[in-house]
Formats: structure tokens, sequence, C-alpha cells
């Protein structure tokens, strides 16, 4: 009986949906460029619509949306930025 009692707690602990995030609260980031402005630079960044991908029937809209921001650093104009998105972003790997 202890055994399974301590399986049932273990289960209950254990389970790994602690911490997943649904797609549409995440901001997926397809492309970031960086422009010298004269006096700060300009971060634009381009995030996936995850809705407009998954669904069925075709949307007219794009499938991206682009945000783009002046700005004193690039942590400021992403941070300015985040709180226009939808959600935290996601930067994949990039090779130049």
């Amino acid at each position: 009986m202890k055994a399974f009692l301590m399986l049932c707690i273990c289960s209950l602990l254990l389970s790994g949906c602690w911490s997943s995030r649904e797609l549409n609260e995440l901001a997926i980031t397809v492309a970031v460029g960086i422009d010298k402005a004269e006096d700060g630079i300009i971060v634009t960044v381009q995030l996936i619509n995850p809705g407009d991908i998954q669904a069925k029937t075709p949307t007219n809209g794009p499938s991206v949306t682009t945000f783009s921001i002046k700005a004193s650093s690039v942590m400021e104009g992403l941070r300015k930025i985040t709180t226009k998105s939808r959600g935290k972003f996601i930067f994949l790997i990039y090779e130049c």
C-alpha cells in the first residue's frame, strides 16, 4: 500500500506539464534587423503568427507580423517590442 501511495505522489510531482506554454503564447522570431539611426538604433523583429500557420483554411492576412522601434540599445528595443507583441520571444538559432 505504501508503495502504491508513493507511486501516486511521485507521478503527480514528476509530471512534465508544469512549465508548458501554448504555441499562441510564444513569439517565435524568424528575423531580427538592427539599423543605425541618427540618435540610436532601430530594432526590427518579425514574428510568426501561429494561428495562421496551423489554420486548415487559408487566411487573407500575412502569416508574420513585423515590429520596428527606435531605441538606444538592442536590449531596450527588444523589451519595448515585447510589450507590444503577444508573448515571450523565442529566438531560433541562425547561421550567417
